[in-house]
Parts: C-alpha cells; sequence; structure tokens
C-alpha cells in the first residue's frame, strides 16, 4: 500500500494528495499554466532586450540589401530608429576588434559607420 502524501500546488496554492515525492501539480493542466506562465515573464524581461537589437538588425540588413559593405551616416540611422550602440559581440577582423551584430560588421568613424557583411560569422 502506498503512503499518501499532502502537497500544495504551485499553480494554485491549494493542497492535495498524491502518492509520488515528484508531482508539485494538482493535474497537467496546472503544470502546463505554470510553465507558460513562467515563459511569459522570461520573453517579456528578453524582449527589453531583444526587441532594439532586431530592429537594428532589421535596418542594417534592409540598408545592406545584396551589397557587401555601405557607408551610413549615424544621424540617418537614428532617424530609421536603429540603436547604433547594440552588438551581440566582438570579434577580431584584420587584426582589429570589431563589433558585430550577428554577421554585420560595424565599423564606428566619427560621424559615419560602415556596415560590411561578414561571411566567417
Amino acid at each position: 500500500m502506498t503512503q499518501l502524501i499532502l502537497k500544495k500546488c504551485k499553480c494554485c496554492g491549494e493542497e492535495f494528495e498524491t502518492n509520488r515525492i515528484d508531482q508539485f501539480f494538482k493535474n497537467r493542466l496546472h503544470q502546463v499554466s505554470h510553465n507558460n506562465n513562467k515563459q511569459s515573464i522570461l520573453r517579456k524581461r528578453l524582449a527589453k532586450i531583444n526587441t532594439p537589437i532586431l530592429k537594428t538588425l532589421r535596418i542594417y540588413k534592409d540598408l545592406i540589401g545584396i551589397k557587401s559593405e555601405i557607408r551610413v551616416s549615424k544621424d540617418f540611422l537614428r532617424g530609421k530608429g536603429a540603436n547604433i550602440a547594440v552588438f551581440t559581440h566582438v570579434a577580431k577582423l584584420d587584426d582589429q576588434l570589431v563589433n558585430f551584430l550577428y554577421d554585420i560588421a560595424i565599423f564606428d568613424q566619427e560621424d559615419f559607420i560602415v556596415l560590411k557583411k561578414n561571411k566567417q560569422c
């Protein structure tokens, strides 16, 4: 005979009986609801970081198009809504450290930015 264990559901807080020590929810619907809520909170937190990055990436990709390299004014980029301060990583390219936004190398000059597609990334 198995012994029933009294537990508190992580989703609703109600107490329920189970014979498993690794059960944390009254039923499958409560488990799914709890996990969906956790992921929703995470998505909202990540959106603060990902939204400006993805918006800037779209702008850069639209501007570059089929070209391999372009030179663009910083004021023009700001006017388009790009956040010129965001980048995803730093890597060495032609013996210098360069900021990248995914596969686009960003060469920062005084009033301009040179965007270059990088085939290596």
